[in-house]
C-alpha cells in the first residue's frame, strides 16, 4: 500500500510523474530508432534496392508447365473432367491417355472421358469381313470399318505337259477367285481364217455364196479333206 500523500506530497509526485513520462518517450524514440535499420534489413530490400520481379510461376502448383510448352492438352480442352483417380471415379467413360492429357500438377487426379453414344452398323454393313470399331484421339468410337478377311492363296496346279497345244497358245483358265484351274490350248489362225475365210468341208456345196480360196495361197492347216471359202 502507498502512504496517503498531502497536498504537498501531491505537487511533488505530479512532477515527479512528468520527469518519468519524458524519459520513458526519449527512450522509446531512441528504441524506435534501432529498430526500423533491424527491420529493413530483415526484409530483404532497401530503398536503393527494387525488389524481385515476379517470374510467373504458380505459387500453388497448379498450372501444369507441360500444357504450356505444348507437350499436353488440358483435360478440358478435349472436353473431359478431372476426377479422382479410382476405379468408381469415371462411370461409363474412360481415362484419358496420362501421357497425352493433363489434369495440372496435382496428385492423384485423372482426366475422365464420357464418350457420346453411336449407334451400331446396320445389318449387312459388312458382309463376310469383320466390323472394327474406329476411334478419335480422345478413344471414343467414331465409326465402324469393315475389313475383309484376306483371300486364301490359290491352290498350285502342275503345268500342261510337252504337246498339249501344239502350234496354238496355251491360256490359263482361271475362277472367281483370280486362281488358275486349268489350262486352254488355242489354236493359232491359219491363213484361211486370218483372210477372212472359213474352213468348211471339201465338197461342192461346201462354200454357197462364196468362192473356194488357192489352197497354196489359204491354207486351213494341217487338217485333211478341207478347204478355204472366201467371202
Amino acid at each position: 500500500m502507498l502512504p496517503a500523500l498531502t497536498d504537498f506530497d501531491t505537487g511533488a509526485a505530479a512532477g515527479g510523474q512528468s520527469g518519468d513520462m519524458k524519459h520513458a518517450l526519449s527512450s522509446f524514440a531512441l528504441s524506435l530508432g534501432l529498430l526500423l535499420p533491424l527491420l529493413a534489413a530483415c526484409s530483404g530490400h532497401t530503398t536503393d534496392e527494387p525488389a524481385a520481379a515476379d517470374d510467373g510461376a504458380d505459387p500453388t502448383g497448379t498450372v501444369d508447365s507441360d500444357v504450356k510448352a505444348g507437350r499436353k492438352k488440358s483435360c478440358a480442352a478435349i472436353g473431359g473432367t478431372c476426377v479422382g483417380l479410382s476405379p468408381s471415379s469415371c462411370t461409363g467413360g474412360h481415362f484419358a491417355d496420362a501421357s497425352k492429357v493433363s489434369c495440372g500438377a496435382g496428385v492423384g487426379a485423372a482426366c475422365c472421358i464420357s464418350c457420346p453414344a453411336i449407334s451400331p452398323p446396320a445389318p449387312g454393313f459388312c458382309p463376310g469381313g469383320k466390323v472394327v470399331p474406329r476411334t478419335n484421339e480422345n478413344g471414343c468410337t467414331a465409326g465402324f470399318d469393315c475389313v475383309q478377311d484376306p483371300a486364301p492363296p490359290c491352290p498350285e496346279i502342275a503345268q500342261p505337259p510337252p504337246g498339249f497345244c501344239p502350234g496354238g497358245s496355251i491360256v490359263p483358265h482361271k475362277n472367281s477367285a483370280g486362281c488358275t484351274v486349268g489350262f486352254d490350248c488355242i489354236p493359232s489362225p491359219n491363213a484361211c481364217v486370218s483372210a477372212g475365210g472359213k474352213c468348211v468341208g471339201l465338197t461342192p456345196s461346201s462354200c454357197p455364196g462364196g468362192h473356194v480360196g488357192d489352197a497354196t495361197t489359204y491354207s486351213c492347216g494341217g487338217g485333211v479333206g478341207v478347204e478355204c471359202c472366201l467371202p
